[in-house]
């Protein structure tokens, strides 16, 4: 079954200046077959990391963006699929390649092993910082259990402020004997909540307390109530009109008159006494003036003192008699247990009633003594009197119920100021309780935490060793790695790395090196070795790249060191080849800003269509314009153009006066740049390398003579690309002679250094008309 992944044709982008969605097509759709390689060229800042940024995640399912196929229509690659597209980026060299010191030695981790060493440094984090909180928890507990504020510091002196607020004192005025603080007790304090004041809870103490010791005082017998004061016998209303009814006068004699007049004037008891007196038969003598009187005379004298005082006067006063106000059913004893308070009031208030009633009797006396003397005061306010009376009866039966409720309840009212109590004692160390239950729960909460930290610490600890092992366990195929470190140096011994105590160490030349002697060039290399080692994990040897697999590299040579840059291609065209050809499914793309790794890159491509096992495939050029990418036309290095260049004007046989004009600098940047990237030196000492010189033969010096000429302006350099040809040097006074013998002496120079390299740059020029002509130009500069 054929994998989605040959079916790639773009990306859909989410991310970085395409943030708002675009479409950007990797490989062109033109032709039979589907292209299988593609270069996308893209200046600096123009997205390239950012697409190869968001091929990854999408490998990784972390994206909102999708690969498509032709037509734009979206693949839906399974896990498997995924997991077998692989970037190489600047954030694989990050991510996959760790170097450590090691005394004098570096010690290199990759891919797991960078990923097991970054958990193991978190894991390290993390077990410093638990260890950090068990210190601060052991301290923390420390000082709540024998700190200044410590639970039992801060429990003692809640005990001292209950004792000082009278806990003790009352305690023992409720049971008789003092109370004991023990944690029994301290346990139920804790649970104590109130909101009243200390003196309201006083108070209500006060209260309770003298209940309960008159419930004492009581004993066991019940205590009568006293009744309350009738009302009825003291109507003042009617005593009012008692004393105020007017007694008629009868028709009188003068002597009846004088008699009535002295009743009217307070002297009743005298005229009451006169008619006794006379009406005894033993009376023969006037009290008052000693003179006899007869029979006759004293019935005279009763008959008018009848008449005054007559049947209606006698009725009237037994009326008022009648009247009188009794005090008997006032006066009342108190029990003793009432409380002397309430006696006071009871007893103002009996006083005040009788003294009433006195005066009311009083005047009822009066009025009876002076029956025809009518009183007309107002009332005296006995209604009210007897009624704070009775108030007072009320509050003494009240005291006398709740002492009868005491003997009958004399346990709860014990319990309740027991309570009492206890809600003052908590009142008078409220704060130090407050402290007391935050210390407390605070130590707690400190012994529950500094469990779970210890806990987690031995967990930390075991993830740690458990990672260590399988640090240790972690095999890295270095020997594919060292076979393609040489590939890129050149060299087995230059970069290689060895196992030594479950370690992998770099050595150069034999000999370890330190972190800080490692060039990013050589990391960069590394990283891109165990990148393509990376893929055949856990896969049989030569079988590394059977299934298909699409992988992106972003800008896999220009980020390395010149001279590595030769070596660098090599393992690339040694990999795109295993992978093209191990599973015709599999697909390459490299993103570049060089346009001269892009040429080397469609020579490496070109050179796999046709000289390699792969078969013919086809490959693309993409350019990044904005927000799209376009196909790029086939263009040919600015070498070999300037090369073909070269050969055109040393085989022309008319001088084309512009080219003239330029070719002196023509031919130095063609020198530069063949020496520059092959031997990393200048074109000056290109004749001074004896291996060169060695190559050259018999006609080293008069090439050397022939190349002098372009040493004569040493400012144009290979590095330094400008737009135009500068012909201000000492070419101009050369002529169209000496210019194409120039010419002809550098081909025939690097003919002779590399003809293989010669040949394949002037590609479309016939190998057997290059060969005749080089060879023929080569006869001007044998030596003679």
């Amino acid at each position: 079954m054929s994998s989605s992944i040959a079916s790639i044709h773009g990306v859909h982008m989410c991310s970085g200046i395409f943030s708002k969605g675009f479409d950007i097509d990797l490989f062109n759709t033109s032709g039979n077959k589907p292209h299988r390689a593609s270069v996308l060229f893209g200046h600096n800042g123009s997205g390239k990391s950012t697409i190869a940024g968001e091929i990854d995640r999408i490998s990784k399912s972390e994206s909102n963006g999708y690969l498509y196929g032709e037509n734009g229509r979206i693949l839906n690659l399974g896990d498997e699929e995924l997991r077998h597209i692989r970037v190489f980026d600047e954030k694989y060299v990050e991510t996959k390649t760790r170097f450590k010191s090691d005394g004098l030695e570096s010690i290199v981790m990759l891919g797991k092993q960078v990923e097991t060493a970054d958990a193991i440094e978190t894991i390290d984090k993390n077990i410093e910082e638990t260890g950090v909180k068990i210190t601060e928890l052991q301290k923390q507990i420390y000082e709540l259990e024998d700190g200044e504020d410590s639970v039992n510091k801060l429990k003692e002196k809640a005990k001292k402020d209950i004792e000082g607020g009278g806990w003790r004192n009352r305690g023992k005025a409720i049971r008789g004997t003092n109370p004991k603080f023990n944690e029994s007790y301290w346990k139920e304090l804790l649970k104590i909540q109130s909101d009243e004041t200390r003196e309201k809870l006083i108070e209500k103490f006060e209260q309770k307390i003298n209940a309960f010791n008159k419930a004492e005082n009581a004993g066991t017998s019940m205590i009568a109530e006293i009744s309350p004061i009738g009302l009825s016998p003291y109507d003042e209303d009617h005593l009012k009109g008692l004393l105020s009814r007017q007694m008629e006068n009868p028709e009188l004699s003068d002597r009846e008159q004088r008699i009535l007049d002295l009743v009217r004037n307070k002297k009743q008891n005298m005229v009451v006494d006169a008619r006794d007196i006379f009406t005894s038969e033993e009376t023969h003598v006037c009290p008052m003036c000693q003179q006899e009187v007869s029979r006759e005379y004293k019935t005279s004298i009763v008959k008018s003192i009848r008449k005054v005082l007559n049947k209606d006067v006698e009725e009237f006063k037994t009326e008022l008699n009648d009247a009188i106000l009794p005090q008997e059913n006032v006066i009342r004893s108190i029990p003793e247990q009432v409380s002397a308070s309430t006696k006071i009031i009871f007893q103002d208030a009996q006083s005040e009633v009788n003294e009433l009633i006195k005066k009311y009797n009083d005047r009822i006396t009066q009025r009876m003594e002076n029956v025809y003397t009518v009183q007309t005061e107002e009332t005296l306010g006995l209604a009210k009197a007897l009624e704070r009376l009775n108030g007072a009866v009320e509050k003494v039966n009240k005291e006398i119920r709740a002492i009868n409720d005491a003997i009958n309840d004399k346990k709860n009212l014990e319990n309740e100021l027991l309570a009492i109590n206890d809600k003052i004692a908590w009142y008078d160390a409220r704060a130090n309780i407050k402290a007391y239950k935050k210390a407390s729960d605070d130590l707690k909460k400190a012994e529950t935490d500094i469990g779970s930290e210890r806990k987690k610490l031995g967990e930390l600890e075991a993830e740690k060793a458990e990672k260590q092992a399988a640090m240790r366990q972690i095999n890295i195929a270095i020997d594919v790695i060292n076979s393609y470190l040489a590939n890129v140096y050149c060299d087995s011994n230059r970069f290689r790395l060895v196992l030594e105590n479950e370690r992998y160490k770099v050595l150069s030349h034999g000999h370890p090196v330190s972190p800080q002697q490692i060039s990013t060039g050589e990391r960069n290399i590394l990283a891109l070795c165990y990148f393509f080692t990376e893929g055949g994990e856990g896969k049989e040897r030569g079988h590394e790249d059977d299934n298909p697999q699409y992988i992106v590299l972003d800008d896999p040579v220009s980020s390395f060191d010149i001279e590595n840059r030769v070596g660098v291609c090599s393992l690339l065209r040694d990999r795109f080849e295993q992978v093209l050809q191990s599973n015709g499914d599999s697909k390459i793309t490299v993103l570049t800003h060089d346009a001269s790794v892009a040429d080397h890159l469609q020579d490496v491509f070109n050179d796999l269509r046709t000289m390699s096992p792969v078969g013919k495939f086809n490959y693309g050029v993409r350019r990044l314009c904005g927000t799209a990418s376009e196909e790029a036309p086939y263009k040919e290095s600015e070498y070999k153009v300037l090369l073909k260049r070269v050969y055109n004007y040393a085989e022309s046989t008319v001088e084309e006066v512009n080219e003239s004009y330029v070719i002196g600098n023509i031919l130095r940047r063609v020198v530069e740049g063949y020496s520059t990237f092959n031997y990393g030196i200048g074109m000056a000492k290109l004749f001074r390398e004896p291996e060169l010189t060695d190559r050259l033969g018999k006609d080293f010096r008069i090439l050397e003579t022939a190349m002098y000429r372009l040493l004569l302006n040493n400012e144009s350099h290979m590095q330094v690309r400008v737009g135009a040809m500068n012909p201000r040097d000492h070419f101009e006074q050369f002529s169209y002679g000496e210019k194409q013998s120039c010419a002809r002496g550098v081909l025939v120079m690097l003919y002779k250094l590399d003809e293989f390299h010669v040949k394949k740059q002037l590609r479309g020029i016939s190998e057997a008309d290059i060969e005749k002509q080089i060879k023929c130009w080569a006869k001007q500069f044998q030596a003679r």
